[in-house]
């Protein structure tokens, strides 16, 4: 089934489970399997009767070990599936987009967000910081200077001043966080950072990362320079 296909069936999938519709029970199994391939993070389960249930969600949804437990929602039952991926052929599979890992609950995406006026900025749309309005940061670098120096910066701590514009939490087992700076011209004019830690768009902070160059994390996803194990401090 094409990869656009299939992400459109989880978004309605995710619809059917808003307030205002039926939601179906829980089902509660625990992971025997688990693969992060292609597109999907592949899942075997076994119920209370032992019976083994297939699974498939987007990596981004959970993240599971073998032993876990988890409970999903509903989903779509997929019959005689060939993944390429896996180079396997699954009597029957059910996609699912509403699944949580509740042997290990995540602290990013279960912790709720304060709601407070400093907060209350995240519903509002950020503008990209003008040139010279965030002062670099003394001893440090730049988008621009980054995006412009990787490879002689490969594998380096650097630290960087620069505005949050965008967190996208717990893919792959980080949150990927977009800064800019006010430098460099697009598509330089951004820097990807991973890290473990909660942030905030809007905010303007100093991290500090290893550069890493040429990563290629598949499906598309290419980047010529990030900074990896990102280490952030608010700014006044």
């Amino acid at each position: 089934m094409p990869y656009k296909l299939i992400t459109t069936l989880l978004a309605l999938l995710f619809l059917i489970a808003e307030p205002g519709f039926a939601k179906p029970p829980p089902v509660v199994a625990t992971v025997a399997f688990a693969k992060a391939v292609g597109n999907y993070l592949y899942i075997k389960t076994t119920g209370a009767d032992e019976k083994e249930v297939w699974l498939a969600t987007l990596p981004s949804k959970v993240q599971v070990d073998v032993g876990d437990q988890v409970e999903y929602f509903g989903g779509a039952v997929m019959s005689n599936f060939y993944s390429k991926a896996m180079d396997q052929t699954f009597a029957a599979i059910v996609f699912v987009d509403n699944i949580n890992n509740i042997s290990k609950p995540n602290p990013i995406k279960d912790k709720p967000i304060p709601d407070d006026d400093v907060h209350n900025k995240l519903k509002q749309p950020l503008g990209a910081p003008k040139t010279g309005e965030i002062q670099p940061l003394e001893g440090g670098e730049t988008v621009a200077t980054v995006s412009a120096r990787r490879d002689a910066l490969k594998d380096e701590l650097v630290s960087i001043r620069a505005k949050i514009m965008k967190v996208n939490a717990n893919i792959m087992g980080k949150n990927w966080v977009t800064l800019q700076d006010g430098t460099g011209t697009t598509p330089n004019d951004k820097l990807i950072v991973t890290t473990q830690e909660r942030v905030f768009p809007g905010d303007v902070v100093t991290v500090q990362g290893r550069v890493k160059t040429d990563v290629d994390l598949g499906a598309g996803y290419k980047y010529s320079v990030l900074l990896e194990e990102g280490k952030f401090t608010s700014q006044p």
